[in-house]
């Protein structure tokens, strides 16, 4: 486990953030999801029907589980949010303690649709009905007015090549095309290249290399944290990068022509099926070397993988060096 930190945070210089009005200690380049979970926090939020407590599960922004709000600002990936000195965060509803979860208990009786069925007869009573069931779902925030207008900006880019993707092979396309001098733009929802799951020490070695070189490249144009939303059939591409405070913008959307695009998304893990799986502390591998990178996981953390495949496999290697 020691050999997966990629130091990913600066030790160096210690940032406060608040959860729910009180104080936690975190470091420079750790996310709000992160910082929460080594302070033990692992409810984040509520299941949308049942109630049923809800905590990270990938952190790689492919899930709703850790969404906040953040500064004000509703539905905020955790995972993919940095922590900023006086951050204020707020689970969105109730996280320890909701009364609306006696749902979850009367499961059996609230199928699919229920309420569909059994309000609307008579006819005056649904109106009511719905009124009520607006106001219950978990998990959403009260959307707050700001005081000052929000301020967005678009950015028309034609890069040549255009790569999705900042692992291995993202990487290596991009440096491959940068090589002949083409204009490439490389796009990435992670806050650092290389991708989520790294094995082994060859591997560490080979992607901070291959992100140097990459860095290094003039005509290579890398944007982080920004999530290819859209691919259009005339080969419109439109990608979103949620800014910072420190900005006087909320988000930056890129609108990239390119005359050729490379996907090299990766894959997703598939969530083993057993009963109870949605709690928090179960999470898919990619993000256990989320944790490990951290400082979530230590040396110290028991973990037990459920699987058999070669990924299951080396998880559970790296976990244990």
């Amino acid at each position: 486990m020691d050999r997966l930190a990629a130091n990913m945070q600066d030790r160096r210089r210690e940032l406060t953030i608040f959860y729910k009005g009180k104080p936690i200690s975190s470091f420079e380049g750790d996310t709000v999801a992160t910082a929460l979970l080594r302070h033990g926090i692992r409810e984040f939020s509520r299941s949308f029907k049942y109630h049923r407590p809800r905590g990270p599960f990938c952190l790689s922004g492919e899930c709703s589980r850790c969404m906040m709000t953040v500064d004000g600002r509703p539905n905020v990936r955790t995972c993919r949010t940095l922590v900023r000195q006086g951050m204020r965060v707020e689970p969105q509803g109730y996280v320890k303690w909701d009364p609306l979860a006696v749902s979850d208990k009367l499961a059996s009786i609230l199928p699919v649709g229920f309420y569909y069925k059994y309000f609307y007869k008579p006819h005056w009573l649904w109106p009511f009905a719905l009124r009520s069931l607006r106001r219950s779902p978990g998990g959403l925030p009260e959307v707050q007015v700001k005081s000052s207008g929000a301020r967005f900006r678009h950015l028309y880019l034609h890069p040549e090549v255009l790569v999705i993707g900042g692992g291995l092979a993202g990487m290596s396309a991009a440096e491959f095309a940068g090589k002949f001098g083409v204009k490439v733009v490389l796009v990435d929802e992670n806050i650092s290249l290389g991708g989520s799951c790294i094995t082994g020490k060859a591997e560490l070695e080979l992607v901070e290399d291959l992100r140097t070189r990459v860095k290094k490249m003039e005509n290579v144009s890398v944007l982080s944290r920004c999530i290819a939303s859209a691919v259009y059939p005339d080969g419109l591409v439109v990608a979103i990068r949620q800014e910072s405070t420190r900005v006087p913008y909320e988000e930056t959307v890129f609108l990239l022509r390119p005359e050729a695009t490379i996907f090299a998304t990766g894959a997703l893990s598939k969530p083993f099926v057993f009963s109870e799986n949605d709690r928090p502390g179960i999470f898919l591998p990619e993000a256990a070397y989320v944790m490990a990178k951290y400082g979530v996981l230590t040396s110290d953390t028991r973990v037990a993988v459920i699987g058999g495949d070669e990924f299951c496999i080396s998880t559970s290697l790296e976990l244990s060096s």
